[in-house]
Formats: C-alpha cells, structure tokens, sequence
C-alpha cells in the first residue's frame, strides 16, 4: 500500500476551491493502465459510497448533494516524509 497526496477540485454552488488529503491506496484503486481510479478515490476522499458521475457538472456527486468533486491532481509520497507531512497536517 502506497500513500498519495490527492488534490481534489470541490464544486460548492458558485464556489469552486481546492482541497487536499493524503490516502493509503493498493492495486485496486488504479485502472489497468496504472492510473488512478478517480471514482474510487474520490470514495475514499468523501468516504460515501453512493458517488454518480454528473455529466453537466462534469464531476462525481453524492445523491441529493449539491457539491461535485474532481480529481485535481495526485503525488506518490515517499514513505520517509509521510511522518513530515502528518506532523504538519498536509
């Protein structure tokens, strides 16, 4: 299991702001071409299991919630800065 720093692009109504959480992920988080499943991170992101793809908001939404999410960007991090991170609440 590797950890990632995922920067998420939340659609909040008007409002559009980034956010970012490191997550433990495995083989099965990844499509077979070795990037990241977007929908499964995001579950682990949001932690619903409930995410649809809007086609007009062009991002995954929780039913009956006005927010959409979008994988903005990700970084593998390296074990020995994993503790740095945390410390700081990266």
């Amino acid at each position: 299991m590797k950890h990632y720093l995922i920067h998420v692009t939340v659609y909040d109504g008007d409002y559009e702001y980034l956010d970012k959480s490191i997550i433990a992920l495995d083989e099965s988080d990844f499509t077979s071409d070795g990037k990241l499943d977007d929908l499964k991170v995001l579950k682990h992101f949001t932690g619903s299991e409930e995410l649809a793809y809007d086609e007009w908001l062009n991002a995954y939404q929780i039913p009956y919630c006005h927010r959409g999410y979008r994988i903005y960007g990700s970084q593998e991090i390296q074990e020995n800065d994993l503790p740095i991170l945390r410390k700081y609440s990266i």
